[in-house]
């Protein structure tokens, strides 16, 4: 995968510079002509095979041709008129702008499309980096044929007046952010980096950049995502007024994740269950069920702090009380995800059930 991704970034770049200097240096007289092999198609136009060029391109690029077709009515004879035109001497080329947007994919196709706009095409370029591979713009900068000393430079993250304010967004949780859903809807049996890339609109070296294997990716997107769940718990909890309402806007919560992030929620359980096999998903795990834990503390906290008890046939401590409401809703949000009906409805009844206030509390 890492040479995959060698061979799209940076060979590519510093193979088109060389093939570019190459050619450069022997532009005068046209000299960059000579040897280069052409052939005549069927409908007269004439082709140019530009690759293989090297060795490095016959041992890399196995198998890979490339010809450039020459517009009709361009022939052997008058080839040398036709090309480079924009190195005559005299040519004054009307004056161009482009700016070129750098798509987040392959990192190489930015700084080459600003090389092909400057030599090729002669006009300047104004290179905008896309956030993902914004990093690189340090390498690319000191290149004054990219912007002279005193041309102002967009970065991700700056306002035409200068720096928006806070800090540039966390790359690596921007990742995480993007290769969730994907996550969620492949989970851990069929994690495919590639295509988790080519879903978030990245290339797999930025990938690998940021997490060292796809169980680290796994376990940050599930953590990013237990985060705000923990949260929006939480916040109910605090919230709350009465006991009464603080049992039934926790338990709704609940039902509204089965509800609606059933897929992402069942990623959990998913890196739950690797926790069982193998090592690196266990301080993880641990870490979250026993910041659930925690939270359930806090809720049977909040209860007795605003006058309330819980039923006596209600469990006893916040691990058990965890335990029960937890395997409730594991259970429901299978049969939710089978497609069960009634599902979500029996989830809310069994948790009502399990957080009910003994009768001499109730509103």
């Amino acid at each position: 995968m890492a040479g995959e991704e060698w061979i799209s970034g940076p060979y590519a770049v510093m193979a088109y510079c060389n093939a570019m200097m190459q050619t450069l240096s022997s532009v005068e007289g046209r000299r960059h002509l000579e040897g280069l092999p052409l052939r005549e198609l069927p409908n007269g136009q004439l082709a140019a095979q530009v690759m293989p060029d090297s060795v490095w391109d016959r041992l890399l690029l196995s198998c890979v041709r490339a010809q450039v077709w020459m517009e009709p009515g361009v022939t052997r004879a008058n080839l040398a008129q036709h090309t480079a035109t924009a190195y005559n001497t005299g040519a004054m080329p009307e004056g161009k702008v482009a700016l070129v947007l750098g798509a987040g994919n392959i990192a190489a196709i930015a700084p080459l499309d600003c090389l092909h706009k400057l030599f090729v095409e002669n006009q300047v370029a104004i290179l905008k980096m896309n956030p993902i591979n914004a990093d690189l713009s340090e390498f690319l900068e000191p290149a004054p044929e990219m912007a002279s000393e005193t041309a102002p430079r967009r970065q991700p993250g700056r306002s035409r007046s200068g720096w928006q304010s806070g800090k540039p967004p966390d790359k690596k949780l921007e990742l995480a952010r993007h290769a969730l859903a994907s996550l969620a809807e492949l989970g851990f049996a069929r994690i495919n980096l590639r295509e988790i890339a080519t879903r978030s609109g990245v290339s797999l070296g930025v990938i690998h950049d940021y997490f060292e294997d796809q169980n680290e990716l796994l376990i940050d997107c599930v953590g990013l995502y237990k985060e705000a769940f923990i949260r929006a718990l939480e916040e109910r909890i605090d919230a709350a007024e009465s006991a009464s309402a603080l049992l039934s806007e926790f338990v709704d919560v609940l039902v509204r994740a089965a509800q609606d992030q059933a897929r992402t929620h069942r990623l959990w359980y998913d890196v739950r269950a690797q926790a069982l096999f193998d090592a690196s998903f266990r301080p993880a795990v641990d870490d979250l069920e026993n910041r659930m834990v925690g939270v359930v503390q806090r809720l049977l906290d909040r209860v007795r702090t605003l006058g309330g008890e819980l039923a006596p046939n209600s469990p006893i401590g916040a691990t058990s009380a965890y335990v029960t409401i937890d395997g409730w809703f594991r259970y429901f949000l299978q049969q939710h995800i089978a497609g069960a009906v009634r599902a979500c409805a029996s989830l809310r009844q069994r948790l009502a059930q399990v957080l009910c206030l003994a009768e001499a509390h109730r509103a």
